[in-house]
């Protein structure tokens, strides 16, 4: 069906990696963009990985609990501190870990993170974006109106539940996808309004 392709096209990105200033990882329990972005990183793509993100502002702790591997599981406080333990465990360096751990949603992580690089003054003219796969369009949406001088690449992690190929054939597929919809129009509106200062 035509309209599945054109909303799949339009939900799900992808770029062509090549050597950037740093690789970004917004906060989740994604251990698929934890594992993508330390691949990323030993692939000598980027210096620094950027972890960050507090917990989700609806559920207001980080869920630890919903962790589904046991390497990955302690009771963290954060999503920051997760991702960390993950990165580390996948290879990554500490001291390439950069720490932003008070957002508590997508659009926050780009603008507490930027926030955080031009404090310490570190370079971010290309950016690595690891997400799920199925986030990828509303993830860009949010960087790219925080770093519009700044080129963003995704690199999206396979999520099997809701994929670009198997979405459309389950019933959990299409609830995540139709919701993500939904989400990119719901707040894409608030958050461009408010971000340009457009609201009358």
């Amino acid at each position: 069906m035509r309209n599945i392709k054109e909303l799949t096209d339009f939900i799900f990105m992808e770029n062509e990696l090549k050597a950037s200033d740093l690789i970004m990882l917004p906060g989740s329990r994604s251990i698929e963009t934890i594992e993508l972005a330390a691949s990323i990183y030993k692939e000598g793509l980027a210096p620094y990985i950027l972890a960050s993100g507090a917990f989700s502002k609806d559920v207001g702790r980080f869920e630890w609990e919903k962790i589904r591997r046991n390497e990955y599981k302690k009771d963290f406080k954060t999503e920051y501190e997760f991702m960390k333990h993950g990165l580390q465990l996948n290879g990554v360096p500490e001291s390439t870990i950069l720490k932003e751990d008070t957002a508590t949603y997508t659009y926050q992580n780009a603008l507490r993170s930027k926030e955080m690089l031009v404090k310490e003054g570190i370079k971010h003219d290309r950016i690595i974006l690891c997400v799920k796969d199925y986030h990828a369009r509303r993830s860009f949406m949010y960087f790219d109106m925080v770093f519009p001088d700044s080129e963003i690449l995704i690199a999206p992690a396979y999520i099997e539940v809701a994929s670009k190929d198997h979405w459309m054939k389950s019933e959990l597929g299409i609830r995540v996808i139709t919701g993500e919809m939904r989400k990119i129009g719901e707040q894409f509106y608030d958050l461009y309004l408010d971000h340009f200062n457009l609201k009358k």
